[in-house]
């Protein structure tokens, strides 16, 4: 077993750990990884020789080798699901949001544009608003609803289009 942050990787533990692919991820998909540490001596991370697999369990994450990102260990599905994803370019787009809805969202509503970006991580600033995309559950239907004004936290799934898929959001 190897330690990362005082938690055993493998141990069936929830706990959190960063990764460099050494393999591309597409969206639902699998990919190896090699840990990543913190060396204090080195002030700086550092990529560890440990081979882990990590898993995109909400379809919505890709990326190329040499490309970081953050995974949880989660003991139900004995696998590291991918929390975050960071491109290997110096400076991307923010990678997650909060937001406000600037109406209502219903759960027929594909996508909702022009919501307001409250607080930005992980990359650059996204704009004042972004497009949120709404989970599908069925045909036609998607998983939420939220009124004028709620907040909500979404994850980038395409840059170009300043598209952001929620993934919690105030209840209604």
């Amino acid at each position: 077993m190897m330690r990362q942050q005082g938690m055993e990787l493998g141990s069936g533990r929830f706990h959190r750990v960063r990764f460099e692919l050494t393999e591309a991820l597409t969206p639902g998909g699998t990919a190896a990884a090699k840990v990543v540490v913190w060396d204090p001596s080195a002030s700086s991370y550092v990529v560890t020789a440990h081979v882990i697999e990590v898993v995109d369990a909400v379809e919505v994450f890709s990326g190329e080798i040499g490309d970081r990102g953050q995974a949880t260990w989660w003991g139900d599905s004995r696998g590291y699901e991918v929390d975050a994803m960071q491109a290997e370019a110096a400076e991307t787009q923010a990678q997650w949001i909060r937001f406000t809805l600037p109406s209502a969202l219903l759960t027929s509503e594909a996508t909702k544009a022009s919501a307001t970006v409250d607080e930005y991580w992980m990359g650059s600033d996204p704009g004042e608003t972004v497009t949120l995309a709404n989970y599908e559950v069925g045909s036609g239907v998607y998983r939420w609803s939220g009124a004028s004004g709620a907040n909500g936290i979404a994850v980038l799934i395409n840059a170009s289009t300043n598209t952001y898929m929620i993934v919690d959001l105030e209840c209604a």
